[in-house]
């Protein structure tokens, strides 16, 4: 069987399908060479020394089924190959990463992220830059059915032949076409650890006015600026020299063969260029002043390592910024640091014996600092970030304290070099933030100068992606998620205990909006936690005070329109807010430890329920379960099932279980072990909202699973949109293709159904048949639908 429809599925669906996004630091190639790609009738992936996919063809994506879209934002080796006949010898890419050598017509099998099967011929090449270092690998792919390995090799070697532009394209930056950070400090080593020639000088500069032409005009003109100061220092520089765009408004320049003098006027005259920079003729811009601070380093300095160069040239650029906008300051072997009240602490008892940050007392001293600044300049402000992370408990569970500790320096180090060079929205170095482990897992991050909402919020955003890339701790890769809560001097507070307060409020409210979120602290946010923990209390006690009650909504075969079994749906009713879903206290539940003892209680209640329909003469319905991820989790899930199974005196084979696809492919190891056990005590196994996660058919194709629910979203508009249509009709075949039921959600309107109908669909529940309702009106739904049946009258709407 040909899925024609599978493209379509996964193009229309591609935010869906993202694992997560990198925030790449490689630019894409230019349209000229897309172009002169894409009509190569071989398929052809450019990948970096990380393994991601910056590059994809469109022939790729036509033997891949899959959009080019979602191919770069992938890595390779989540697209599911392995070698044909052979299972001792590396991938081709993985080959050539280890040996730096070409690596021509190896036999791959790829079985993707959708359902597909093919064989190729791969042909792969590295690219090598400047410095003899393989910065990625362009990797060429063919049928091996096609007969033309030959022209693959000779193919592969035409592209890698002139792969030096490729190479140039990967490693610059897109806004200024200057070096990135990582080839420049390659650059930086090879000439001070590797070359006899030391007379080298070392400039780091840094706009000083980026900051303020944002806020004010927008980051439009602000990357006009960037863009237009990398003009002129690269416009002062000779042809030996090296500039290299290293983060936001920062940029690092290393002169050859120089000294100090030299550099010194080099310097004077890029800041006299940049004070003359007019962007046009607006009145308003004319205005704008731009003004740059430099730091200078030389190899005379007692430089070892690259490193110290770096922070020689920082360091002297923190002066020059203190001292005045615009200043230009040499580090020397003399050089003392200026006096800084935000400093990080010297003294041992005020720093972390496992991540070196501050403490928490040295932390609120920092604010109580950073509050007499304020008061002496009444138009200043500051941000607290208070921030810890989500399910760090698990890593010391399941890899021991040890690990957690190694975790936590990871941590530590990365937000140290996240937040010490500058950004393209505010800086961040030492002289303006502090970073703080305040205890746990739990760290705090200090804001100087910074307090406009929108500022704050990208600078969050920032922190979240810093945290999001994968730590590989003992070999175990591991992907974390934060919560961040945030609060502003003077709005949210005027002292140490009220700003501290309010953030643990904000981060409070964070964790309950749901993993990798922050929240900026409001008058609203202090209601709404109150509210919150008025009902973390009041739900504590909902089982024991009978306010927790199941409503069944009807599942319908669409060949006869038959009730063939109920979903169980919790309402809780509460005595202050009526009749609420689950959607309004899962997360409580889950947060106050209470979702195992709810969720027993309403499998229970499932299963006496249906007890009683069966024992009625209902022994053709099913009735499902939904079932959390941490429930899913739980080591003791199958031994309490089969308890409440005997204790109520039912089959399993009446009590399909319900998990997501989140679920499904949080854990796979483990959730394919329980969905194993769950299949084999004779449950029903059921994938709800399906096309909302990752949507991957290989993975269901590894699990024993019974039905497959297409979420309402894609249901809602079917009559009326014609591009949701062909994707529901993807899910429909593709589950039938590896024996599943489909069920759809939310069928609201008769045209809905009639085209779920002609696609084949198998079963549907929503408010056209029925909406959810108690137990006793379930009951009488089956009972008139048994009286219809015996009088020969059909029930299908």
């Amino acid at each position: 069987m040909e899925f024609l429809v599978i493209p379509i599925i996964l193009a229309a669906i591609a935010a869906h399908l993202l694992v997560y996004d990198k925030q790449r630091k490689v630019p894409l190639l230019p349209t000229s060479m897309r172009h002169s790609m894409d009509i190569l009738n071989e398929g052809i992936l450019i990948i970096n020394n990380k393994h991601e996919i910056i590059f994809a063809n469109a022939t790729i994506t036509k033997l891949l089924k899959l959009p080019v879209t979602q191919l770069e934002s992938l890595t390779i080796n989540q697209l599911h190959w392995e070698l044909i006949d052979d299972e001792e010898n590396p991938l081709p890419w993985e080959a050539v990463l280890k040996s730096d050598e070409r690596v021509d017509n190896v036999n791959v099998k790829y079985s993707g992220v959708n359902f597909t099967n093919v064989n190729f011929s791969v042909s792969c090449a590295p690219l090598i830059d400047a410095l003899n270092r393989c910065r990625g690998i362009i990797i060429c792919f063919n049928p091996v059915d096609a007969q033309n390995n030959q022209a693959n090799a000779e193919m592969i070697a035409k592209l890698v032949s002139g792969h030096e532009k490729i190479e140039r394209f990967v490693r610059k930056d897109t806004l200024t076409n200057c070096l990135g950070p990582d080839t420049f400090d390659s650059v930086l080593k090879q000439h001070v650890e590797e070359q006899t020639d030391k007379n080298i000088v070392f400039m780091a500069l840094d706009i000083d006015s980026v900051k303020g032409i944002n806020n004010r005009y927008g980051t439009q003109i602000g990357d006009l600026v960037i863009a237009e100061v990398s003009r002129v220092i690269e416009s002062k520089l000779r042809k030996q020299d090296i500039i290299s765009r290293y983060g936001g408004e920062e940029f690092f320049v290393l002169l050859n063969n120089s000294n100090l003098q030299r550099a010194t006027e080099t310097g004077e005259r890029i800041q006299k260029a940049c004070s003359e920079i007019q962007l046009s003729n607006n009145p308003s811009l004319k205005k704008l002043a731009i003004s740059l601070s430099i730091g200078i380093a030389h190899s005379d300095n007692n430089v070892e390592t690259s490193n110290d160069f770096v922070g020689q040239g920082l360091q002297a650029l923190k002066s020059a910024k203190t001292l005045r906008p615009g200043g230009l300051v040499v580090w020397t072997n003399e050089h003392v640091e200026p006096e800084n009240p935000l400093a990080q602490p010297s003294n041992n008892n005020t720093l972390d014996a496992i991540t070196g940050l501050p403490i928490r007392h040295a932390y609120l001293d920092s604010i109580s600092q950073e509050i007499e600044k304020c008061i002496k300049k009444p138009d200043g402000g500051f941000a607290l970030l208070i921030f810890d992370i989500n399910m760090f408990k698990r890593v010391n569970q399941k890899l021991g304290n040890a690990a957690g500790d190694l975790l936590l320096r990871e941590i530590s180090e990365r937000l140290t070099a996240s937040f010490r060079h500058s950004d393209i929205l505010a800086k961040l170095d030492y002289d303006n933030s502090t970073i703080c482990r305040l205890g746990g897992d739990e760290f705090g991050l200090l804001l100087s100068d910074v307090s406009e909402p929108d500022l704050v919020r990208d600078i969050t955003k920032r922190l979240i992606s810093t945290l999001a890339a994968p730590f590989k701790i003992n070999e175990t890769d591991l992907t974390l998620t934060c919560s961040v809560g945030v609060s502003s001097y003077p709005q949210d507070g005027d002292s140490v205990e009220s700003m501290l307060k309010n953030a643990e409020i904000a981060l409070s409210q964070a964790k309950r909006n749901g993993h990798n979120n922050y929240h900026l602290y409001s008058v609203e946010t202090d209601h709404s936690v109150y509210d919150d923990l008025q009902l973390e209390f009041e739900l504590a006690h909902a089982i024991e005070n009978n306010q927790l009650e199941l409503y069944y909504q009807p599942k319908i075969d669409l060949k006869n329109g038959g009730i063939i079994g109920f979903e169980a749906l919790l309402r809780w009713h509460h005595p202050r807010l009526a009749l609420l879903p689950p959607t309004k206290f899962i997360r409580i539940a889950e947060d106050i430890g209470k979702i195992h003892e709810i969720g027993a209680w309403v499998l229970e209640q499932a299963c006496i329920q249906t007890k009683i329909w069966v024992d009625a003469g209902f022994d053709d319905i099913k009735t499902s379960v939904n079932m959390s991820m941490l429930q899913f989790k739980n080591e003791q899930l199958t031994e309490d099932i089969q308890k409440i199974l005997t204790d109520c005196q039912i089959s399993p084979k009446f009590l399909e279980i319900e998990i997501t696809e989140n679920t499904l492919i949080d854990n796979l190891a483990t959730v394919e072990q329980t969905l194993g056990k769950l299949h084999a005590m004779g449950l029903g196994l059921s994938i709800d909202d399906f096309g909302t996660g990752y949507s991957s058919f290989s993975y269901l194709k590894r699990f024993p699973v019974d039905t497959l629910k297409i979420d309402r979203t894609f249901i809602k508009s079917i009559h009326e949109n014609e591009d949701d249509e062909p994707i529901v009709a993807a899910i429909i075949a593709m589950g039938h293709a590896i024996n599943m039921t489909v069920l759809a959600e939310g069928v609201e309107h008769i045209e809905q159904l009639e085209r779920l109908q002609k696609m084949g669909c198998d079963q549907y529940q929503g408010f056209l048949y029925s909406r959810p309702v108690t137990a006793e009106l379930a009951g009488q739904l089956l009972s008139s639908q048994e009286s219809q049946e015996k009088s020969g009258f059909s029930s299908q709407t």
